[in-house]
């Protein structure tokens, strides 16, 4: 919404902000929500979404990585029931890389869930065969390390990293 690079157009811009926000990404939606006038935003003409209606889901129907960020927050913040109660959404998602990886970082440290280093390695390759980078850097590092996989496998985590 600010055209750097390009010209100036609050139009696209709430069109893509309305895209992410609907995908469960929180900076999109208060970004979405500044753009139509919600808060201190500039608004925008026409007949796009209200700032009232841009208000985020509830938790449970945000995407994983919503529902990870909450999750790891809950767990730094000493609230273990929090976190506990949070994950259950993840396993109700669980076909979507972002959820995978989230529930293999989960489960790799033990946050809300058993600890499991093992299942957090196969959550890890399901979201990295589907092309996610932050599962693709965790499951090289499980091969580096040798922590989750059968045995440390160099070749295998260069494999991961480079894909």
């Amino acid at each position: 919404d600010e055209g750097r690079g390009v010209p100036r157009d609050r139009a696209t811009a709430v069109d893509l902000y309305q895209k992410a926000a609907d995908q469960g990404h929180d900076k999109a939606q208060r970004a979405l929500l500044v753009c139509c006038g919600g808060e201190e935003g500039q608004g925008v003409q026409g007949d796009g979404p209200s700032a009232s209606a841009l208000h985020p889901p509830p938790s449970s129907s945000l995407p994983g990585k919503t529902l990870y960020e909450r999750i790891r927050e809950a767990h730094e913040d000493g609230r273990t029931e929090d976190a506990e109660v949070l994950i259950t959404p993840l396993f109700e998602i669980a076909d979507t890389p972002d959820a995978q990886v989230a529930l293999g970082y989960c489960i790799f440290h033990g946050i809300g869930v058993q600890q499991d280093e093992a299942k957090a390695a196969e959550w890890y390759e399901k979201a990295a065969d589907q092309g996610n980078a932050i599962a693709r850097y965790n499951l090289g590092k499980c091969y580096y390390t040798g922590r989750g996989c059968v045995e440390q496998n160099h070749k295998k985590a260069a494999d991961w990293y480079r894909k």
